[in-house]
């Protein structure tokens, strides 16, 4: 339930969302949430976190996903990550939070995502070609590791994904007639 109400923050979802449709595709979720008042609809694909050596005891456990609308690189619109348990002090201060993101053994990439402030999680929007090639990557891929950097206390935390089922979460959404592209 906490997955839910932290995806409901960082999209700004209406609190009077009521009807939420939830399909598990192997290691992925797909999420259609629909607005009770105006109908809106807001679908997302999404997994959780499997702990990795760099994890720590107690470590929190993690989330991450896509947005997907109607338009955007292959209808993703935004990326997310839960990093609940990355904060140490003031870091809804920050506003970038730097990350790496690596698929398997391809080419680690560097990326600066959007802190939402609540310092529980952050988000980019799909918007450079470094993030459409992550995404290749994830469709071709095994695993996703994605290491969040706390520069305030030198803290580093690896999140590790799963990417069974990811394709497959994606095509569901489509053959639902979500997404038209």
């Amino acid at each position: 339930m906490k997955n839910l109400f932290l995806i409901a923050i960082i999209f700004l979802i209406q609190s009077n969302l009521l009807l939420a449709d939830i399909q598990k595709v192997r290691d992925w979720y797909v999420q259609i949430d629909e607005d009770a008042i105006t109908d809106e609809k807001d679908y997302m694909i999404w997994t959780k976190n499997i702990p990795t050596s760099n994890s720590y005891p107690n470590q929190a456990e993690g989330w991450f996903g896509f947005l997907m609308k109607d338009y955007g690189y292959k209808n993703f619109k935004a990326l997310y990550i839960d990093y609940d348990d990355y904060v140490c002090g003031m870091e809804g201060d920050e506003k970038l939070v730097n990350t790496i993101f690596r698929v398997d053994k391809n080419e680690p990439q560097k990326n600066r995502i959007n802190n939402t402030g609540d310092r529980l999680s952050g988000y980019d929007l799909i918007s450079d070609k470094i993030t459409e090639d992550l995404i290749e990557q994830m469709f071709k891929g095994n695993n996703l590791v994605i290491r969040v950097f706390d520069d305030m206390c030198s803290q580093v935390v690896d999140y590790k994904f799963s990417l069974d089922g990811f394709s497959d979460a994606h095509n569901l959404i489509k053959h639902k007639g979500a997404l038209k592209n």
